[in-house]
């Protein structure tokens, strides 16, 4: 449980800088009448990616610690599956049913 949460701290923080630097290269902010909205908006971004990078981090990382204890064994097939669960929560989010179905 301790990696999961490690996983998502990590996860979270790469997300929001992620989405910080995607609103300031996209959305351009230019001081002015529009400020607040503007800092409405990257907040928004920096929460959207960080959730949802700490989301799959979460779910990678404790797929593979659950499937690791209980197959009592730490090889390739325990990171496949947790990739394979993180896409699917990635999936959800995006609400791409190619990406979940195949």
């Amino acid at each position: 449980f301790d990696q999961g949460l490690e996983a998502a701290a990590v996860g979270g923080t790469a997300g929001a800088a992620f989405g910080a630097v995607t609103s300031a290269w996209v959305a351009k902010p230019v001081v002015g009448q529009n400020t607040g909205a503007m800092l409405l908006n990257t907040a928004g971004n920096v929460a959207r990616s960080g959730g949802m990078l700490a989301g799959a981090s979460a779910v990678y990382a404790m797929t593979k610690c659950m499937l690791g204890a209980a197959r009592h064994k730490d090889d390739p097939l325990n990171s496949a599956a947790a990739g394979m669960a993180a896409g699917l929560v990635l999936g959800v989010r995006g609400r791409l049913p190619q990406a979940i179905v195949g």
